[in-house]
């Protein structure tokens, strides 16, 4: 006796239909992650310049924006400096979280620091933007990277302003 169910072979091209569109929406739908992040590319675009200026700026107060610096971010090179500033605040858009351990490209976030965070986390994330810019190193190895320079005192804390 044969237990097999026999399908039409119409019924069999929508399933094998169906079962092609739910394992592609993981990949177009969800974060990436596992086999779709391999799939992802991780080069940046660059974003308009005015745009990423003004999202920049929207991280500080009203009051603190003419006169901080602000970072732009090379896809290819990492920041650099669009307008130099005279008050202590540093504010950029960061386009990569290292805690994460995958690159997206979905990301963009506006952050601002004093001259204390400007001086001691600034830093961390001007080193990840180079690092992935440079397209040597996966998003694993940087996260590792940035937590042994942490554990080795290269990253440290921000003091307390006065």
């Amino acid at each position: 006796m044969n237990n097999s169910i026999s399908l039409p072979k119409k019924s069999q091209q929508y399933f094998l239909l169906l079962a092609v569109l739910l394992i592609t929406s993981q990949c177009l739908l969800l974060p990436a992650k596992g086999f779709c992040q391999k799939m992802a590319d991780p080069k940046l675009e660059k974003m308009p310049v005015e745009l990423e200026k003004d999202y920049a700026l929207s991280a500080l107060p009203p009051h603190l924006r003419k006169e901080a610096t602000v970072y732009l971010l090379d896809p290819a090179k990492g920041y650099y400096i669009a307008q130099k500033g005279t008050n202590g605040f540093v504010c950029f858009i960061t386009r990569t979280e290292w805690e994460w351990g995958e690159f997206r490209k979905d990301l963009t976030m506006p952050i601002s620091f004093d001259a204390a965070g400007t001086k001691a986390i600034f830093p961390v994330y001007q080193a990840v933007a180079a690092m992935r810019a440079s397209g040597k190193f996966t998003a694993k190895q940087i996260k590792d990277i940035v937590i042994d320079r942490i554990r080795k005192g290269v990253y440290k804390a921000p003091s307390r302003p006065l």
